[in-house]
């Protein structure tokens, strides 16, 4: 949705990245996310089960550093507390740089920690923490912004361009990726029709060319063009809309395959 002038020149492309933008719904996004962290670090980093996930020293375990120890077992408590108040923190807008900066260098730790536990969509949290930070999403829905009532809720665009960026490069690789003899042939996921997301689609064409269609075909063409009609003023909203909904309802069905979840 952006006039193609702006890129003809270094100043022009920097007067676009600076125009003043509202940050309603960059503020949305950063509640949004430190919701979704508030669950996943109990959930998929080890934070409800830390007894098995830190507590046995002689477990195997793969950093990305060769001989990177984790700390103790009561230290890793404390490491994932800052975390999750940093998660915290960030949902509610508060010290909003100071919680940020905890969650993201706590996340990174774990993360390194150990390569085993690593997928795409764990990998895609840690960018995006690490983004936010570096933004004004504290302007809206927060309580720097309830604090700091005169300053303006509106933030330069480069903050949701990094974010759009991020997702850009997400959904469109992840399109290429399925343009493979074995995705479009539909034996990559097979039986996934069977979840209640395509009753209606299964209802219609059955359960296998629900699956060839609807989950191979569909889900080849969606990620890869979904990020263009993203970037179209007349259908940003919707496309946004679809993203999210679409990769809601697939997520359940998803956590018990073990697939990289932003896949989709």
């Amino acid at each position: 949705g952006h006039d193609l002038r702006c890129l003809q020149s270094l100043d022009s492309l920097t007067a676009l990245m600076y125009r003043p933008t509202d940050g309603a719904a960059l503020g949305v996004a950063r509640a949004l996310f430190g919701l979704m962290m508030l669950i996943d670090i109990p959930e998929e980093r080890g934070g409800g089960n830390l007894d098995f996930r830190w507590g046995d020293p002689r477990a195997c375990r793969f950093p990305l550093v060769n001989g990177m120890e984790p700390l103790g077992y009561a230290r890793m408590g404390v490491v994932y507390l800052v975390m999750w108040l940093g998660a915290l923190g960030i949902t509610l807008g508060y010290r909003f740089r100071l919680t940020c900066l905890m969650f993201v260098t706590s996340y990174w730790y774990v993360f390194v920690l150990d390569k085993s536990f690593w997928n795409n969509h764990s990998y895609l949290y840690g960018l995006l923490g690490t983004l936010f930070l570096f933004t004004d999403a504290n302007k809206f829905l927060s309580f720097d912004a309830y604090k700091n009532r005169t300053s303006s809720q509106e933030v330069p665009f480069w903050n949701y361009f990094i974010l759009k960026y991020q997702f850009f490069i997400l959904y469109f690789l992840a399109g290429l990726k399925k343009m493979c003899p074995e995705w479009l042939s539909g034996y990559a996921m097979t039986n996934l029709s069977y979840h209640w997301v395509f009753l209606p689609f299964r209802s219609l064409l059955g359960p296998q060319l629900t699956d060839l269609l609807i989950v191979h075909w569909f889900g080849c063409i969606f990620d890869t063009l979904v990020v263009f009609f993203s970037h179209l003023r007349t259908n940003s909203q919707n496309s946004h809309v679809v993203c999210l909904r679409i990769s809601s309802d697939e997520l359940p069905s998803l956590s018990h395959r073990n697939v990289p979840v932003d896949l989709f």
